[in-house]
């Protein structure tokens, strides 16, 4: 969906409009420029950013996943359709066949929550989880060398969740996520990882 509007007779309205809007701006013509309504992953950067120049903790981050995650596993049953059924038993069939190769698992692990996420149908929930998803999914990043086992047991949850989800369970796919979220505290605590650890600017991905 684009808005659009007539350019104005400024002539720096359009690089105005750029750097201010940067990748969501383009010129159709000569007097018209369409503005691209943003998705969830397009203003979760914004977030990110000020999250780590708030010095957002692991731990702040966590307990953020524990709410938002669980939500979307609830709707996401609740609102499942053949299709979403269809991506989520993809992924973990790819799951399964690539649980040694750490970089395909997180790639898999951010891709299935998304997939949850979607499925809830609820754009403020989206929009809430993405940031946060984001990095948790850089934290199991740094995680998955220090706990080779994290991959496996990822799969376990994973597949817990999408089954109370194909039976349309809100309450277990809701209670199988939690489950799945308090698992990577263990996990981060086996690892002997600060939960008081700050998101760390190394940890986000370049184009951040």
């Amino acid at each position: 969906m684009n808005l659009q509007f007539e350019k104005l007779n400024v002539p720096s309205a359009y690089q105005v409009l750029s750097r201010e809007l940067r990748r969501l701006v383009r010129r159709e013509g000569r007097k018209r420029l369409c503005v691209t309504l943003p998705n969830q992953r397009d203003l979760a950067p914004r977030v990110i950013r000020t999250l780590v120049m708030h010095q957002a903790t692991f731990r702040e981050v966590w307990e953020a996943a524990l709410v938002l995650e669980p939500a979307c596993a609830s709707l996401c049953a609740q609102n499942r359709s053949e299709e979403q059924l269809a991506a989520l038993k993809s992924n973990l069939q790819r799951t399964h066949h690539v649980l040694q190769d750490a970089q395909r698992c997180i790639e898999l692990d951010t891709e299935y929550h998304s997939l949850v996420a979607e499925g809830a149908r609820n754009k403020a929930l989206q929009m809430s989880r993405e940031p946060v998803g984001v990095l948790l999914n850089l934290a199991f990043d740094k995680l998955c060398p220090l706990l080779p086992q994290a991959s496996g047991r990822m799969l376990r949850a994973h597949q817990q969740v999408a089954k109370a989800i194909s039976e349309g369970n809100a309450a277990d796919a809701s209670l199988w996520m939690h489950k799945h979220i308090m698992d990577f505290r263990r996990g981060w605590e086996m690892a002997s990882l600060s939960l008081d650890q700050p998101v760390e600017l190394s940890m986000i991905v370049a184009d951040i």
